[in-house]
């Protein structure tokens, strides 16, 4: 059987009709190992998941911290005990503070309480104090849910994929299709929300694959929230979902690749169970119709990770 090569707008229309044919990671794998053929599965969509330390994590919030017009400005405002930067939009005449966070943050008087921690309690809809010291001299004090904000957004400036799931050297020809076909403006779960992805990560280069990836917290689930072991870095995860298209065979030989190298770990599979899970959530997500590729991913933009983020700094520019 011959892999018949396919754009996103005839993946998009068997979405829509029900009839794309989605695995995730861990079901190609299990195919390979029975000895069927790539070709056989006639893929669509393959969907990747993995965790990503929350290093270089932010969330933009709309913090309520008293009525309108009773102060002007904001001076500091701190989130159970973590500072916040207030800005940039002057919301605080509606007595709303525009507060940015960071999950590397430490509390000063509680060392096991980082800015992680303070994501991860908002995440699972916990009280949040909030203490606002204003232009005038004022301390005010209030707290809140995040489900009930008008505004609560993740920004993740470094997503790293696993050197596991790319296949080195990057620069060769072909090599790495499958993450290739990931752009600026491709459709990702973050947590379990939609997201999107913004760019390269800040730290990316050709050893170390990094996305930045932006989605709506409120849209999040706390249980997506995941551990991993860190030299470096916080042992808080997030959880990221990939839809790559099998648009032709290099995308298709380029998974199967980094499939069968995959080592196994301790659940004898090479794939976390966590990381399965994600995988098939956005999986069903598509096959019920609520999750369509972004058909300009291969119209605008850089192609994303990929040399072109070195190159870039040298003037270049990489497109697919």
């Amino acid at each position: 059987m011959n892999f018949m090569p396919r754009d996103i707008p005839l993946i998009n229309s068997r979405i829509k009709s029900g009839q794309a044919r989605v695995y995730t990671e861990l079901e190609v794998r299990e195919a390979l190992e029975q000895g069927k053929s790539f070709e056989t599965l006639d893929a669509d969509i393959v969907t990747m998941a993995f965790q990503s330390s929350m290093s270089g994590t932010s969330a933009m919030l709309l913090v309520p911290v008293t009525s309108r017009g009773v102060f002007t400005r904001a001076e500091a405002i701190w989130l159970n005990g973590l500072s916040g930067y207030p800005g940039p939009a002057p919301n605080e005449r509606l007595g709303m503070v525009d507060t940015l966070v960071f999950a590397d943050q430490q509390h000063p008087e509680r060392p096991s309480y980082s800015g992680a921690n303070l994501l991860v309690d908002m995440l699972q809809d916990n009280q949040i104090f909030a203490r606002c010291l204003s232009v005038e001299g004022d301390t005010y004090e209030s707290s809140f849910a995040m489900r009930r904000l008008e505004f609560a957004r993740f920004y993740i400036l470094n997503a790293f994929i696993p050197p596991s799931r790319w296949n080195p050297p990057f620069g060769e020809k072909n090599v790495n299709a499958h993450i290739r076909a990931i752009h600026t403006g491709s459709k990702v779960l973050v947590n379990g929300a939609m997201g999107i992805v913004i760019g390269t990560g800040t730290c990316d280069s050709p050893e170390r694959k990094s996305l930045s990836l932006t989605a709506d917290m409120q849209d999040m689930d706390s249980d997506a929230i995941g551990e991993i072991e860190m030299d470096e870095g916080l042992p808080l995860a997030n959880s990221i979902a990939l839809a790559l298209p099998v648009t032709g065979k290099d995308v298709m030989e380029s998974i199967a690749t980094y499939l069968r190298r995959l080592e196994r770990d301790e659940s004898g599979r090479g794939i976390s169970a966590a990381d399965e899970r994600m995988s098939v959530r956005l999986k069903e997500r598509i096959q019920e119709g609520g999750f369509m590729l972004t058909e300009s991913d291969f119209v605008l933009g850089e192609c994303l990770p990929g040399p072109a983020s070195a190159a870039g700094r040298q003037g270049a520019v990489t497109r697919p």
